[in-house]
């Protein structure tokens, strides 16, 4: 057994501790666990590359580029991906407008996005203008999962899966390309594929 404490001994001082809610898990000091969550490392390095001078003035001018990204936003990759595939090669206002209508939550956050990505380009990057500003592409790929336990019936647990995501995106000077995506083919662009086709054809071993 232990005995009554003596005056002498230390007094351990016990400091709050933040805490902070990720899905369904309550972490403690989330200053030093957020080090632990997957980051993408590539896609920021491309922001520290630099291009050779361009010393021939009938030289065409090298539009200027950016490279943004958001670690670790809470929704699904597979969720995020039909917004990054249609924001691709488009204006960067027409983007956010179209976003902002779109009646889904990962719309409205690529929308936040863009326009963080928007004011980033002009104030540190160089963009002249606000608006002549083009997606040039969009990628989301799988960033941290949580799992949890979901209680059901008969004393039966299943798992949960909370997923974020990381969002990258590439900006770039000037207006988007008429075609960005493959046009689709008419009638007379089939018939002409078809006529190369029959006209390419050989006689195996033949003169």
């Amino acid at each position: 057994m232990m005995g009554p404490r003596t005056q002498n001994a230390p007094r351990v001082l016990v400091t709050p501790v933040a805490s902070v809610w990720i899905g369904s898990y309550k972490i403690r000091n989330p200053k030093q666990f957020v080090d632990f969550f997957p980051r993408p490392r590539r896609w920021p390095r491309y922001n520290e590359i630099k291009q050779p001078p361009q010393l021939d003035p009938k030289e065409e001018r090298r539009p200027a580029t950016m490279y943004h990204h958001r670690e670790n936003v809470k929704t699904s990759p597979k969720k995020m991906w039909y917004v990054m595939k249609f924001i691709r090669g488009m204006n960067i206002d027409e983007a956010i407008k179209q976003c902002q209508f779109m009646p889904y939550k990962v719309a409205q956050l690529t929308a936040e996005i863009l326009k963080e990505a928007q004011e980033k380009a002009v104030r540190e990057h160089n963009f002249e203008f606000k608006s002549n500003i083009w997606v040039e592409d969009a990628i989301c790929t799988k960033g941290l999962v949580i799992k949890g336990k979901r209680r059901h019936a008969r004393m039966r647990f299943g798992e949960v899966r909370y997923f974020y995501s990381h969002v990258m995106l590439k900006l770039t000077e000037g207006q988007p390309p008429d075609d960005f995506y493959r046009p689709v083919k008419d009638g007379n662009d089939l018939l002409k594929d078809f006529y190369d086709d029959l006209r390419s054809r050989k006689i195996k071993q033949g003169l």
